[in-house]
């Protein structure tokens, strides 16, 4: 059996109203009215006691609050303290006006290592740009903006480039060129 919205609304009206109306419906007996309630029911709540009344509670005028600064941060200070602005590296600003020749013009990962002399003297390295100009490479030399050649073993050459963090510390970052073989 369907109703319509409005008879589901309706009833849903009288069954809430019945519903709240139930205990007295359901038994006959009326609610009493408010005179008519019986002064065994009415209780009296005891005042809390006051605070000046407990000894314990009770402010002394020496207990006054003292701020300790010792051990703790300021609070009136910012959590966050701007960075001071950084001063200008003059070896950094050098390095932007020097003119780079010859190795330090490339970049490692720009050349091709195509030899490794070894000798009794000395050991050496060469390798050529895209052009296929060559260039010897020693011990010690300086290549790109600030590597420096470490070693030249058998079959690669180690560069080692200064690289400062953003702690300000110094890291060098390990650049390996390796012989490439004909056919390579």
């Amino acid at each position: 059996m369907r109703y319509s919205a409005s008879k589901t609304i309706r009833i849903g009206t009288l069954a809430m109203a019945f519903g709240l109306a139930g205990p007295q419906w359901a038994t006959g007996e009326e609610a009493p009215a408010a005179d008519q309630v019986s002064p065994e029911v009415i209780l009296e709540v005891p005042a809390p006691p006051s605070l000046a009344d407990t000894p314990e509670l009770q402010l002394s005028p020496q207990a006054d609050f003292v701020y300790r600064l010792v051990g703790r941060p300021d609070p009136f200070m910012p959590f966050v303290e701007a960075a001071p602005a950084p001063s200008p590296d003059v070896d950094v600003a050098e390095r932007e006006e020097e003119v780079l020749t010859g190795l330090r013009r490339f970049e490692p990962g720009q050349l091709t290592l195509t030899a490794i002399i070894v000798s009794d003297r000395e050991t050496m390295a060469m390798a050529e740009d895209s052009t296929g100009r060559g260039y010897f490479i020693r011990p010690g030399d300086l290549i790109g903006r600030q590597g420096r050649v470490e070693s030249i073993t058998p079959g690669r050459v180690i560069i080692k480039e200064p690289t400062v963090t953003p702690t300000g510390e110094t890291e060098y970052r390990t650049i390996e060129m390796f012989l490439t073989q004909e056919g390579d």
